[in-house]
């Protein structure tokens, strides 16, 4: 005969039957305290994942466009300093035009390494939100 203390539905954490006391059992107050405190820790639990992964997607987004920031700024900045390249190679220059051009020449290659820099934060940002992704996934496939 089976247990009348147990129910058909399992445990959400366990997956084990839950015991259900009799009424007339002195813990029986004690045990549905305990369980009522249990599912609000889970239902927290779940929130706060969910609160996480709404995080994740607005970093993701601004990730995002960030990249394509970047992309925006790189185009010009390769044909800019292309340019610069090609005006040395076909004459002497005049001596204000090669100053000119090593000026900016200088100043278009800082901004390259500064956006060379920030495409390396994106990537490190990516693969942490990626890494928190799956912990999430993981944390919930254990419930």
């Amino acid at each position: 005969m089976a247990d009348p203390t147990r129910t058909r539905k399992p445990d959400p954490l366990t997956q084990e039957p839950a015991i259900r006391p009799e009424s007339h059992d002195p813990g029986a107050a004690e045990l549905r305290r305990l369980d009522a405190a249990l599912q609000r820790v889970i239902d927290e639990t779940r929130l706060r994942r969910q609160d996480e992964i709404g995080q994740l997607e607005h970093y993701d987004d601004a990730l995002g466009k960030i990249s394509h920031l970047i992309h925006q700024v790189n185009n010009p900045l390769t044909s800019l300093l292309g340019r610069i390249q090609i005006l040395r190679l076909g004459q002497e220059l005049d001596p204000r035009v090669a100053k000119a051009s090593d000026v900016i020449e200088e100043s278009a290659q800082r901004i390259a390494d500064d956006v060379k820099a920030i495409a390396r934060i994106v990537q490190t940002l990516r693969q942490d939100t990626q890494k928190r992704r799956t912990a999430i996934g993981a944390a919930e496939s254990d419930d």
